[in-house]
């Protein structure tokens, strides 16, 4: 009888803080993993499109819809950009991502730049 005692409290200790944490654990990993792929993504989505294009617009408003916020400058004259711009600009993309954990709302934020060496026209 008390192997199953000590087996219960071990159990009991594992589900009330080690699992928590673990879970907790990945879903920032997942998150990070997802968050990194997107801005890596959208970076050279912006390099081949030449700035930012319809479908980059339509491609940014997606990702608004999963807690993403990007806006775009110019990084000499920290003008917001909204068209295709000249080659040899470089644009500064910045991103921010909200998602909840299981407490509470994380946030992760940085930025990237994107020189313009050529239009797809």
């Amino acid at each position: 009888m008390a192997q199953f005692k000590s087996a219960l409290l071990l159990m009991f200790i594992f589900v009330s803080f080690f699992l928590p944490a673990f879970v907790n654990f990945g879903i920032g990993a997942i998150h990070y993993t997802g968050f990194s792929k997107t801005t890596l993504d959208l970076a050279d989505y912006v390099r081949v499109e030449g700035g930012v294009s319809d479908n980059i617009k339509s491609y940014v408003s997606s990702l608004g819809d999963r807690g993403y916020e990007i806006s775009f400058y110019d990084s000499k004259t920290k003008q917001p950009i909204n068209s295709v711009v000249q080659v040899g600009t470089d644009i500064e993309i910045y991103y921010r991502y909200s998602y909840k954990d299981m407490k509470k709302e994380r946030n992760l934020e940085t930025t990237n730049n994107v020189l313009v060496l050529k239009r797809n026209n």
